[in-house]
């Protein structure tokens, strides 16, 4: 293992996970972080993180688009995205490529640490394919990555990190790395496949429970019942787990069952429970259209607040929001508004109150801190007088509603 100050990481992925790993390494170790997005890092450079997980990037960060850059590092962490493809499967080709460019500059006794989810196998199976016919012995592992988008709370340097290796140096190794800025926050796994299938449950957890809440949503609607009543009584027993209904999207919750169900397929297993979830949620876009639709007229000014897959972050992939927004868009004109959305393609200017023509409805969808501060500064004036404000998961509950009619879906 090499001596500390002799360690020299690259970090691949500028994203929500590489960024802010890449920035806390910086601080410890000589630390290079590199993104293919040239406008990116050159938007980086200037201090400038569009994720909105940083407020101060590091000096001692180095940022780059040039792989050649990395060459003199031995320590290569792949922070990429995993997504899945149009048939719900694995989409492994960014990170392929990336393990592709690894390999012609990757030496002897240098180390790969994969962040990147997904099934049990896959690190051994890519790391043998890309690099072990180039040398006789390798140094890798694989750390799941826990970010969670907006969490201001749980952060990098708070969390444990799991950590695990194909052997004992570059465990060791890894240990001294992330344990450098989680105050020794580490858990070793017994093996890497653990530790892969480990970070799928996280999330696969998390989908069957909303998944649970949203079928009660569907049960309780039939009944005339709010499922926001139900789990407000339901959460005074001191051991009931409140999740809430909604759209389960993003890079992460609403993709890891898919890859889970691939390995299930490869070892010819046929999940029940947790694709039961999983199609549950993947429903829930035309639960809410039906909803939202009883409301609507066609000479109706409608505007559509947050288009983010989640509260709090700019990220659109896989937004189920967005796509609930394309859904009402189809049949009638709706404005929308995301202050936190960057994308260019998508970019939407702050909406224009005119309190001679306000919005007949007005619909909540993600709850942005930014979004919740605009409607209480300006409700009264975005909305008409009698007017429909239609929230859909209770976010809104505690303000006044005298002067417009509130539906919680």
């Amino acid at each position: 293992m090499p001596k500390k100050k002799k360690i020299f990481i690259s970090v691949i992925g500028m994203g929500y996970v590489g960024l802010p790993l890449a920035n806390q390494l910086s601080k410890h170790f000589k630390t290079i972080g590199y993104d293919i997005n040239k406008n990116k890092i050159l938007k980086l450079k200037k201090g400038l993180d569009e994720t909105g997980e940083l407020k101060k990037i590091s000096k001692k960060l180095k940022l780059t688009s040039k792989f050649e850059d990395l060459i003199k590092t031995n320590i290569f962490i792949v922070c990429l995205p995993t997504p899945v493809n149009k048939h719900k499967k694995p989409d492994l080709k960014i990170l392929k490529n990336s393990l592709s460019k690894i390999s012609k500059i990757f030496k002897q006794d240098d180390t790969l640490i994969i962040e990147s989810t997904f099934y049990p196998g896959a690190t051994e199976i890519l790391v043998n394919k890309y690099l072990g016919k180039k040398f006789n012995r390798l140094n890798f592992g694989y750390s799941p990555e826990r970010i969670n988008p907006g969490d201001k709370i749980n952060t990098i340097s708070k969390i444990t990190k799991v950590i695990s290796a194909n052997n004992n140096k570059t465990l060791s190794l890894m240990r001294t790395i992330y344990g450098s800025i989680n105050n020794n926050k580490i858990f070793s796994a017994k093996n890497i496949k653990v530790a892969e299938a480990a970070k799928l449950i996280e999330n696969v957890q998390r989908d069957l429970n909303i998944g649970l809440i949203n079928e009660l949503t569907k049960i309780f609607s039939i009944l005339n019942i709010s499922i926001h009543d139900v789990l407000e009584a339901s959460s005074t027993k001191w051991n009931f787990l409140k999740f809430k209904p909604g759209l389960v999207g993003g890079h992460c919750i609403g993709i890891d069952p898919y890859y889970l169900k691939f390995i299930c397929d490869k070892i010819n297993f046929k999940p029940n429970v947790f694709m039961s979830a999983r199609n549950t949620n993947e429903s829930m876009i035309s639960y809410y259209s039906e909803k939202i639709l009883k409301y609507l007229d066609q000479k109706y000014k409608i505007l559509y607040l947050g288009v983010a897959f989640k509260e709090n972050t700019g990220d659109l992939r896989n937004s189920k929001y967005f796509d609930l927004f394309k859904n009402l868009s189809k049949s009638y004109s709706v404005d929308y508004y995301d202050p936190l959305i960057k994308d260019a393609k998508f970019k939407n200017d702050y909406v224009t109150i005119s309190r001679k023509k306000p919005y007949d409805v007005v619909i909540l969808a993600v709850p942005h801190n930014k979004i919740v501060k605009f409607l209480r500064n300006n409700i009264r004036s975005i909305l008409k007088k009698g007017g429909i404000f239609i929230d859909l998961n209770n976010n809104f509950k505690n303000i006044n509603k005298n002067s417009y009619n509130y539906i919680t879906l």
